[in-house]
């Protein structure tokens, strides 16, 4: 926090964000609880889904301070993973049938997803001993994605919410594990971006995991690339966002350089 307090306007942007945006675990009124049918029994599963309209928080800030702000201080602090994922009511959960699934592609499953995972938890998911902490929904949501038609950039994240969950449990070796397998895929996806902002937060994303794993060297290089990133916004200027990474930057460099 010191380093933003060199630059006023970013001051004032992360006054109104702590204002603005909830906290994960204090809001409850960011998400209210419902019933959907569960896709696998005649039965229906108590979740829990945004409460506001059909906007996302990261639009409304954007709208207000510039391109990038919200999905910026998901980066610096939580795995670059953005609530509502880091909200444990957002992994939703039929202990019914066991299907399970974040809370923003619940439904959205082909026919060949349905049968994988029917024949799956008809197998391997007892109706009667439900997983209750979050790892083990995660574990158990992790298998059924599996058996969905997903892309890389779906496992970039998801594998970086298993970090995040796992982080926060303070279990030090499955966070490890999950951010080595975020990484290679944050890596594709950086080469495949043009030069900007996309490509500078993955760029930070992989130093920091680069570091946090101990591999300084490549944390280095990684941070060196991503401040050869730039641009302007639509104003012509150059983006607060901009200053913004280039402070966590330094931040993790002074922290390299403190080892």
């Amino acid at each position: 926090m010191r380093s933003f307090l060199r630059h006023d306007r970013h001051f004032v942007l992360i006054v109104m964000f702590c204002i603005l945006v909830p906290s994960v675990h204090g809001q409850d009124d960011w998400l209210a609880p419902k019933e959907v049918d569960d896709p696998f029994s005649h039965h229906t599963c108590l979740v829990h889904d945004r409460s506001m309209p059909q906007v996302s928080i990261g639009a409304m800030l954007t709208a207000i301070f510039g391109e990038g702000f919200y999905n910026l201080s998901a980066l610096s602090r939580h795995d670059g993973v953005e609530w509502p994922a880091t909200d444990r009511r957002w992994l939703w959960l039929c202990p019914s049938s066991g299907y399970t699934s974040l809370g923003d592609d619940f439904n959205d499953l082909s026919d060949i997803d349905r049968l994988r995972i029917h024949d799956y938890l008809s197998q391997h998911y007892d109706s009667h001993i439900p997983p209750t902490g979050i790892l083990d929904r995660l574990r158990l949501m992790e298998q059924i994605y599996k058996l969905r038609e997903k892309d890389e950039k779906f496992w970039s994240r998801f594998y970086r919410i298993m970090a995040y969950w796992s982080d926060e449990l303070g279990h030090s070796l499955v966070t490890q594990h999950y951010r080595r397998q975020a990484l290679p895929l944050l890596e594709a996806q950086a080469a495949a971006l043009p030069t900007g902002q996309a490509r500078m937060e993955h760029l930070f994303l992989i130093g920091e995991y680069h570091r946090l794993l101990g591999n300084n060297t490549r944390a280095q290089w990684s941070f060196s690339e991503a401040r050869k990133m730039f641009w302007l916004n639509d104003k012509g200027d150059v983006d607060s966002s901009y200053f913004y990474l280039i402070d966590l930057i330094s931040e993790r460099e002074a922290l390299i350089a403190d080892e």
